[in-house]
């Protein structure tokens, strides 16, 4: 498979380390987002040496041959997602596209999916594993399921996106009444709507509403410097934020999404205390009700296991009917190209969905 990796940030770093070392995959392309990188060598700028790959721009990218893009970046940029599937290259991006029907910009990459006989899909964790993936794998142990909820409790202190983290952190503190506000709102897009969306098809059912149903904001009590960006956090200003999302099947909460975010640990009592504690929490109701714990070594673990989620989505998305396709009309393999191919054909995660929501 010849494989671009699109916009080179410290995931994309990553990527094109595995995808160096796969031994499966020809990476034919790295584009930049910023024009400084334009022409340096791909594996000095990824931190593993010459490579002897020159990093491209856009147009570039566009008009280079390939199987697949692996699309990174804060945001679906729709029209830019639009040419790279009409130029007939599959699409997997960490930016959205878990499930787009409904979403304002699915007519638009459906018809060009299909115009590139290509897909679209979103890999990732949240969503991509915590909020949809693992809930529906723990589902097919349990019957009569009633509710998943879902929790991220991340630390970004060692977080390597300035931008990124400058949107989170150093703000002036939200009034109260602000922050209240919030909660409440109703929405019909969006990645965590999408994650919702994809658990209550997987049942059979339809979401009646999805609102934020809390928030919540914490003060720096002291200065603070993130040591992965060098970004300022003055005093009394936002050094952590909590949000929760719910989806709602007749009225009633049935899909729970729980981030929080900080800057650094032991904030408060209400917020994450230290390292060792699992960044993690998944919890299905059902009979019996399960309940799944686990964290990955810290925030840098994390963005090596997004890498990783989708180099392994490369062949199943590739082999996809066109169009714009969820993780309900992919194949669900424990392993991939980064770990080694399954003895059995893999099942799609509609097919490895257990109990049924009554």
């Amino acid at each position: 498979m010849k494989v671009i990796q699109w916009y080179t940030g410290s995931m994309g770093a990553i990527q094109v380390e595995m995808l160096r070392r796969d031994g499966i995959h020809d990476l034919v392309g790295v584009v930049a987002h910023s024009s400084a990188k334009v022409g340096l060598d791909a594996g000095e700028v990824a931190g593993i040496g010459h490579i002897g790959l020159p990093i491209i721009d856009v147009e570039a990218g566009l008009a280079l041959e390939a199987d697949v893009v692996l699309m990174n970046g804060n945001t679906l940029q729709p029209d830019l997602v639009e040419r790279i599937l009409r130029s007939g290259k599959n699409v997997i991006t960490i930016s959205g596209a878990y499930d787009m029907t409904g979403e304002p910009e699915y007519r638009q990459l459906e018809a060009a999916a299909r115009s590139g006989k290509v897909t679209l899909t979103g890999g990732g964790n949240m969503p991509g594993l915590l909020n949809d993936v693992l809930p529906l794998f723990m589902s097919g142990y349990t019957s009569r399921v009633s509710r998943i909820w879902t929790r991220e409790r991340n630390c970004h202190a060692d977080y390597r996106s300035r931008a990124t983290m400058a949107q989170f952190y150093g703000n002036p503190m939200p009034p109260p009444e602000q922050v209240a506000a919030m909660i409440g709102t109703s929405s019909s897009t969006g990645i965590y709507y999408q994650s919702a969306k994809i658990c209550a098809k997987a049942f059979g059912l339809e979401l009646s509403d999805f609102k934020l149903t809390n928030h919540e904001v914490a003060a720096a009590p002291h200065d603070i410097v993130m040591p992965g960006t060098g970004v300022f956090i003055a005093k009394g200003t936002v050094a952590a934020s909590r949000y929760e999302f719910t989806g709602f099947v007749d009225g009633q909460p049935w899909h729970t999404v729980e981030m929080e975010f900080t800057a650094e640990y032991g904030l408060g009592p209400q917020w994450r205390s230290d390292a060792d504690e699992p960044e993690f929490f998944v919890e299905v109701d059902g009979d019996p009700p399960l309940r799944v714990t686990w964290g990955c070594g810290g925030l840098l673990n994390l963005i090596r296991l997004n890498a990783a989620r989708m180099i392994n989505l490369i062949e199943p998305t590739v082999a996809a009917a066109p169009g714009c396709r969820s993780i309900l009309e992919l194949p669900c393999g424990a392993a991939g190209a980064l770990a080694g191919s399954a003895i059995s054909p893999p099942r799609t995660m509609m097919q490895m969905r257990g109990g049924i929501c009554r």
